[in-house]
């Protein structure tokens, strides 16, 4: 996994993440994460979110683009993080979250995709558990 900072791209967006799965940090006076990435990131993010000087309580939505596995491993984790946040999607994607099947399925690719990437070794004490 290679994990960078935080990139500005302007003053109100960040690119955040670890290549080639990222997200983005639209701040304003209500800031919003736009992307759910995949699980294995979550280390990325934490450290990029612990060197970075904003207020993560302004944070209020995590946009889930689409209902991909590798759009959205990393909602679980972010929800806890921010639990203030409101999680939006696709009228289509809620339904496949509704789904246990589809659930289990986004769960067990990011699970693969940790193991693969080696993330599993730096991801232990965080919660990425799809409940």
């Amino acid at each position: 996994m290679r994990s960078e900072p935080p990139r500005k791209i302007l003053d109100s967006l960040e690119l955040l993440g670890a290549w080639p799965n990222c997200l983005y940090l639209l701040k304003g006076k209500e800031a919003m994460i736009v992307g759910g990435g995949m699980s294995w990131i979550a280390p990325a993010l934490e450290k990029q979110f612990t060197a970075m000087d904003f207020d993560f309580s302004r944070i209020r939505y995590l946009v889930i683009t689409h209902s991909h596995f590798d759009h959205c491993g990393a909602v679980p984790y972010l929800k806890r993080k921010f639990p203030q946040a409101k999680v939006l999607a696709s009228a289509y994607a809620q339904r496949v979250f509704s789904l246990k099947r589809a659930v289990q399925f986004i769960a067990a690719m990011n699970d693969r995709m940790r193991e693969i990437s080696g993330a599993d070794k730096e991801t232990g004490r965080l919660n990425l558990k799809f409940d």
